[in-house]
């Protein structure tokens, strides 16, 4: 019988937790709106034109590559963090202290993070090919830049 409990119900009762301390400004992704922020700082002093465009798909190209890149780091990282968690005594004294199922939530969480800024990253190349008005580029280059 498969017993494991879902990504979504584990970040339920991360966040339920969180609100049972009164942490209310551990909630706020105050990190992910400081990067996002900077990307639109950025955007918004990039020239942006149809002529030039071929150098941001370039640069957004690289970028895919380098997300993909530490996705497959990252994996193999969560290999040995896996491989050390598995190990009889600190999986034992995990399971004690009824927190096991939230080293696998953070592991999990990693990878979704990595995959949704790898397609936010293919998401805004695609409207940099596509789209002629300059507003909607700049919001999904800023967008890809916050993410990376």
């Amino acid at each position: 019988m498969d017993n494991r409990i879902s990504f979504f119900e584990l970040l339920r009762q991360c966040l339920i937790e969180d609100l049972r301390d009164k942490r209310y400004i551990s909630l706020i992704p105050w990190f992910l709106a400081i990067c996002i922020g900077i990307g639109f700082v950025a955007a918004y002093y990039l020239p942006i034109s149809i002529f030039n465009r071929s150098d941001y798909l370039v640069l957004i190209t690289g970028l895919i590559a380098a997300q993909g890149i530490m996705l497959g780091m990252s994996t193999n990282a969560i290999q040995h963090v896996v491989q050390n968690i598995s190990s009889p005594g600190f999986s034992t004294y995990l399971k004690e202290c009824n927190i096991l199922q939230y080293y696998l939530f953070f592991i999990q969480y990693f990878q979704y993070v990595g995959i949704i800024a790898l397609i936010a990253l293919i998401i805004s190349a695609i409207i940099l090919i596509s789209c002629t008005d300059v507003f909607i580029v700049k919001i999904a280059l800023a967008l890809s830049f916050g993410l990376v």
